[in-house]
């Protein structure tokens, strides 16, 4: 038996925009079989109260949000104006030109009539080699970067055009650093709304969230529990080493027994406290339920001192040929 649906509280947008503190992820491993049945579980994030359903045109599901999206308001569940839906443009297409034909794609994928948050997914710009890479390589097998894009006038003025065009509402970024984020502020007419970045206990990305917090930025944290479990050849599922380290900590276990809580709950809290909207992913009604039971207590400021003392650096998405790019997303590691 699940809960009844809960009301999620929202941030405020330095648009003014509402944007709601807890949402759900929609990136799946291809070998997990979660892409056959993310709609399923995106009809039953909005039965339970989730108005924030984050995507991307990489993950190639926009359909499926978009299907579940329309089933829910057809049912009654909710109007469109209540939801928050992001999605993200990728790194092939930050020119000018290539920019607002992939914003469309993806307005067409969802069958919507407007976006809410559009993002740029990864700060450097790459160039398409025609090989349906998710990472363009050159032909000694480095990352093919386009150091022709300037990611601060050519894709941001395509970034406000998108809004001017009424794809979408709201614009901002995705694991960009304290630098890069004062630098596009300084040079943009419409302001990024959003920061979204990896972010757990093991790297709560301090500098980011107050830069973020200067400017009115949500930062907005993926991966919230250390990464996802790995798909095992033998068919079974494995936690990732800093999701390991997150789920078997004394510290994290003894705060999910104080207050009567599951680990993930207390993981998603954290955040929720510092201010931070997360997105959590999962396919299971019963795990996206629990996930939203996180309002009902608080963490004291030590407890939350104590966490953010489990800090390592150690991430779970981290490329190490991004360093080579002038738009290194992790210069300030």
């Amino acid at each position: 038996m699940t809960s009844p649906a809960v009301t999620i509280p929202s941030f405020t947008l330095n648009n003014g925009r509402s944007f709601p503190a807890l949402g759900l992820g929609t990136w799946a491993f291809e070998a997990s079989g979660d892409r056959e049945i993310l709609e399923q579980a995106i009809y039953d994030a909005i039965s339970l109260g989730v108005r924030h359903i984050d995507t991307a045109w990489i993950y190639q599901v926009e359909d499926k949000v978009g299907s579940a999206v329309r089933r829910a308001i057809a049912d009654g569940l909710c109007k469109r104006e209540d939801l928050v839906i992001v999605t993200k443009v990728w790194v092939i297409n930050l020119t000018k030109d290539r920019l607002p034909v992939q914003a469309k794609e993806s307005l067409q994928n969802l069958g919507l009539d407007y976006i809410d948050v559009l993002l740029i997914h990864w700060p450097f710009p790459m160039i398409d080699g025609g090989k349906k890479e998710h990472f363009p390589r050159k032909a000694d097998g480095s990352f093919n970067f386009d150091e022709n894009v300037d990611l601060y006038n050519e894709t941001w003025k395509a970034m406000e055009q998108c809004v001017d065009e009424g794809i979408t509402k709201s614009i901002g970024l995705s694991n960009f650093t304290p630098a890069q984020i004062e630098t596009l502020w300084a040079n943009s007419r419409i302001k990024p709304v959003v920061n979204q970045v990896e972010s757990s206990p093991l790297l709560p990305n301090t500098k980011i969230l107050n830069v973020c917090k200067k400017y009115g930025i949500i930062m907005t944290a993926y991966q919230p529990f250390g990464g996802s479990p790995q798909p095992q050849k033998d068919g079974s599922m494995a936690l990732t080493d800093p999701r390991k380290q997150l789920f078997e900590s004394p510290i994290v276990k003894a705060l999910a027994d104080k207050y009567g809580k599951t680990i993930a709950q207390i993981l998603l809290r954290f955040h929720i406290q510092r201010g931070v909207a997360v997105i959590p992913k999962s396919v299971s009604k019963t795990r996206i339920a629990e996930n939203t039971q996180i309002f009902d207590f608080e963490l004291t400021c030590e407890e939350l001192d104590s966490l953010i003392g489990m800090e390592t650096g150690q991430r779970v998405c981290y490329m190490p040929e991004a360093l080579l790019s002038k738009y290194n997303p992790f210069a300030d590691d």
